[in-house]
């Protein structure tokens, strides 16, 4: 027996394996995974890629030094509360300063984590077969197991949105440090000498910190390895099980521990505010979700595998039926592992392996239904099953050669069936409307996967097919949560706009308002419809009436809007305050500078103004607005000769048209929102003079040289 009072020691002397054996399953990874995973290397960033990398000022840094890189480790939280996911976050952010929004090393570094899971994946799985407890029955197909196991595991196309998708890295990660984790503790169980226990046994405790530094889930590892351990190397037993019950408290308090470090408690369940379920809906429809990861890692055909899944809820045991049947095989596959798990301890693992590692993501947590990436780590060991039984059909048929040779074509060409699934579904990620046109080709009844299309269209500047996908997931009436109708309707308003039908999108922008009142980019948006034409009023009050206190603002744009309105309105020194907050909110904020130069200007103190007006220039260098503004500041201030550059530099901005055309066209006074309106017979005259200047100079030097 293998327990406390002989130390735990196995008896076994481990030797180094075939080195040929191991470099063959190196190096046919990583040329499998290139060919499958090459053409995604510059898709681009999709979805939560937007919130987490390209509008996360906290993975944008300006240098590797530590003040930069640690505001990493809070995530999308702006420096405050708990930290979140911190070397995933860490990681996005070495990305950015060295790529910026390049996608391309970040996809390599995807490649990178997910090839490195493969190989140490392939260890945990050959030297686990090879334990005494598993040894006699599986040492000979050892090598074949571990070997179809991980390029099934690896080449699974419902891996790709751990991969392929940058922002989840974050699983990807986890599921890296996860499988170490366990390597390193079963070299560590199985070493013969103490040095080896040691440096592996701490090699697992940093496995294990890194993957809770990677992603929450991670903390399901202390309790797996705890079934490790009693399942495949101690066994299990009356006797073991009596002795693993003091041990079990460890990996229970630990969990515990890692839960009071990430959960905010006091908020836990006010998720599901935000949410179309409640905790009771969500509970009875996980278990039909976990059916449908299994279906998905059983048959994962193109046409049943995108990024968001339309799954109706589960309302009771029966409504639909398909939540009682899900149930009860669940607890059928659990009862029957932890049955057989003396006689079949590898399969009964396996089985409760997956099901426990679904558990944080598939319990009472107020996250998303369903997601794909979610697999990564729990189908580690679903493929061992898969690959033990394709091994032992093969075995069985040993004695017809013709009919093992029909078998094995037939499992290589299931394996390369599913690598090119892969393959396929890696273009469909390469752009965002292609992304979301399959999603809604898959799944048409969800309003948030065609507001997504409509997105992908508006950002590409398709505004006609942006408008029909926002009518249509309006139609819908499916939106995911409550603030998703009021994002709806302001993507509508914004679609709306750019297509020229301005009252339309002032009618939308109010809907939006009047689901989500704080909804600070729809105030900001539609009070900047209402400045530009010139409905000052109309702005003030719809600032006044949904801003009761202005430290309740965060967007520097509202800040911005509220500081312009009150400038029109007479009230500068208000004016300047609000520009001043928009540019404590963000420093780069430049929209505030021009607000703080005309303000200035109104105050009479001109050199104030011409320094926002060129501290916008450093912001924006071709900016005409700002051009015109200094030729005026210039001409009140005598300053002939920065006049002269500045009129040149006009010239040079206007592309040879006629300037007055320039600024009449691109200037309307009665747009409110342009806090700068140009005097045009100050600007004509300037002009004229310098241009006669310079025609006199020219002149002049004509005749010295004659």
């Amino acid at each position: 027996m293998i327990d406390s009072k002989t130390g735990f020691d196995l008896g076994i002397r481990w030797q180094f394996p075939d080195a040929k054996r191991y470099a063959f399953v190196f190096f046919a990874l990583f040329i499998a995974l290139l060919v499958i995973y090459g053409n995604s290397f510059n898709n681009a960033f999709q979805f939560d890629d937007t919130p987490n990398i390209l509008e996360n000022h906290n993975v944008q840094p300006e240098s590797l030094s530590w003040d930069e890189l640690k505001k990493s480790f809070y995530g999308i939280n702006q420096g405050h509360g708990k930290i979140k996911r911190p070397l995933s976050y860490l990681t996005l952010a070495v990305n950015y300063y060295f790529s910026g929004e390049n996608v391309f090393s970040y996809h390599v570094v995807n490649f990178a984590i997910h090839l490195i899971t493969s190989v140490f994946l392939f260890l945990l799985v050959y030297n686990t077969l090879q334990l005494p407890l598993l040894k006699p029955r599986y040492a000979k197909s050892a090598y074949a197991i571990a070997l179809l196991a991980v390029f099934f595991w690896a080449t699974h196309p419902i891996q790709l949105t751990a991969v392929t998708y940058i922002v989840q890295r974050m699983a990807a990660l986890a599921g890296m440090f996860y499988v170490m984790a366990m390597y390193f503790y079963l070299k560590a169980r199985t070493s013969p000498r103490r040095p080896g226990q040691i440096i592996f046994f701490s090699l697992c405790g940093i496995a294990v910190l890194l993957g809770f530094a990677s992603k929450e889930n991670a903390a399901m590892l202390p309790v797996v390895l705890f079934l490790f351990d009693f399942f495949l190397i101690q066994g299990v037993n009356r006797e073991n099980l009596k002795s693993a019950a003091w041990f079990a408290v460890l990996p229970v308090l630990i969990f515990v521990l890692v839960a009071i470090f990430y959960v905010e408690f006091s908020s836990f369940l006010s998720g599901y505010e935000s949410r179309p379920f409640t905790l009771f809906q969500r509970l009875m429809t996980q278990p039909r979700v976990l059916m449908l990861y299994v279906s998905l890692l059983v048959y994962p055909v193109s046409s049943r595998l995108m990024l968001i899944h339309d799954i109706p809820l589960s309302h009771s045991l029966l409504d639909p039926w398909t939540t009682a049947a899900s149930i009860v095989l669940i607890l059928a596959a659990a009862a029957a592992a932890l049955y057989y798990s003396r006689k079949w301890p590898l399969l009964a693992f396996c089985v409760i392996f997956f099901f426990i590692n679904h558990v944080i993501e598939s319990s009472i947590i107020p996250l998303e239904l369903v997601y794909e990436h979610r697999n990564y780590i729990p189908s580690m060991f679903f493929f061992v099953v898969v690959a033990t039984v394709m091994v032992s059909v093969l075995d069985y048929f040993s004695y017809r050669t013709s009919i093992q040779l029909i078998m094995a074509f037939g499992f290589c060409f299931l394996l390369a069936a599913q690598a090119h699934t892969t393959y396929e579904r890696n273009k469909i990620w390469q752009h965002e409307i292609l992304l979301w046109s399959d999603n809604a080709e898959k799944a048409p009844g969800l309003s948030r996967v065609h507001t997504n299309l409509g997105n992908a269209y508006a950002d590409a500047g398709i505004n006609s097919e942006a408008v029909q996908r926002f009518q249509k997931a309006l139609e819908l009436k499916t939106v995911m949560r409550e603030n998703g109708m009021a994002t709806l309707l302001h993507n509508f308003g914004v679609a709306s706009f750019h297509k020229g039908e301005e009252e339309v999108a002032l009618r939308y922008f109010r809907r939006a308002l009047a689901v989500n009142p704080g909804k600070e980019d729809t105030l900001y948006l539609l009070c900047r419809l209402y400045l530009k034409r010139g409905k000052l009023e109309n702005a003030y009050q719809e600032i006044k009436g949904r801003v009761r206190d202005v430290s309740d603002i965060r967007s520097p744009e509202l800040f911005k809007i509220y500081a312009l309105v009150m400038y029109h309105r007479g009230k500068t020194e208000q004016a300047m305050a609000l520009s001043r907050k928009a540019l404590q909110r963000d420093p780069d904020h430049a929209g505030a500078f021009p607000i703080l130069a005309k303000s200035f200007e109104r105050l009479g103190k001109l050199d104030m103004a011409e320094s926002y007006w060129r501290r916008y220039l450093e912001k924006h260098p071709k900016s005409l607005k700002a051009h015109l503004a200094l030729i005026e500041l210039y001409v009140h201030k005598g300053d002939h000769e920065r006049l002269s550059t500045f009129v040149g530099d006009l010239f040079c901005l206007s592309k040879n048209r006629d300037l007055c055309e320039t600024i009449v066209n691109k200037y309307n006074p009665k747009n409110l929102y342009a806090i700068y309106t140009p005097d045009m017979k100050i600007i004509r005259d300037a002009v004229e003079k310098a241009m006669s200047e310079k025609a006199a100079r020219f002149l002049k030097c004509t005749v010295a040289e004659e």
